[in-house]
């Protein structure tokens, strides 16, 4: 993995697997998916490479074999086999961060230029719901963003770079109070984040490094 770069990972606890992408400065993008049963790793260089010029976040399509990225105005499919299908849709603004319903098929991105922030809204199903100023959790003048809920839990997790340099930062919704997690001594941009199974630690993502 030393001449490998991985941007993006996610687990899918229906599927046991794990998934992840890698590249190198001369070859093309790769999915890897990781068997957390069988402990078997199969890879497959993806068919579109040359038109996605990189590729930041994945997630599982609900509990099917299919990633899910974003690039532009389109939703975009990979399956185990590296083959993409794109998706685009009706707008000109960019879709960022498509995330999914934990029980409902049903998809949520950001959209646009905006001054990220972390917060928690209601999910109508029947209307559009924008986020109210009022659940807002810890508002700054730099961009906050990758917030992941703590699984039945009050915690949120989230990067900030409201330390000067991109860190882990954790909202408590209980206390409302904010603590900066993590001390790495650049900026960790890309990053992606994962709750382990007990909601007791954080997997997170740096460059070429995974961090318990």
């Amino acid at each position: 993995m030393d001449n490998k770069t991985i941007s993006a990972l996610d687990y899918s606890q229906p599927l046991k697997k794990l998934a992840w992408i890698e590249s190198t400065k001369y070859m093309a993008f790769e999915l890897a998916v990781y068997d957390t049963n069988t402990q078997n790793l199969n890879k497959a260089e993806l068919d579109e490479h040359s038109s996605i010029s990189y590729i930041g976040h994945i997630r599982w399509l609900f509990d099917l074999p299919i990633l899910l990225t974003s690039k532009n105005n389109q939703l975009i499919k990979i399956d185990l086999l590296g083959e993409i299908t794109f998706h685009p849709q009706p707008t000109t603004e960019k879709i960022l961060y498509p995330a999914l319903h934990p029980g409902k098929h049903q998809i949520v991105a950001s959209m646009g230029n905006f001054d990220r922030d972390i917060g928690l809204t209601r999910w109508y199903a029947d209307r559009p719901q924008t986020l109210s100023k009022k659940t807002t959790f810890s508002p700054s003048n730099v961009d906050d963003f990758n917030a992941k809920q703590q699984p039945n839990g009050k915690l949120v997790a989230f990067t900030s770079s409201r330390s000067d340099r991109e860190q882990v930062w954790l909202y408590d919704q209980n206390s409302q109070k904010t603590a900066q997690l993590s001390n790495f001594p650049s900026s960790i941009a890309p990053i992606d984040m994962l709750w382990n199974d007990s909601a007791s630690a954080l997997f997170i993502l740096i460059h070429k490094q995974l961090f318990l």
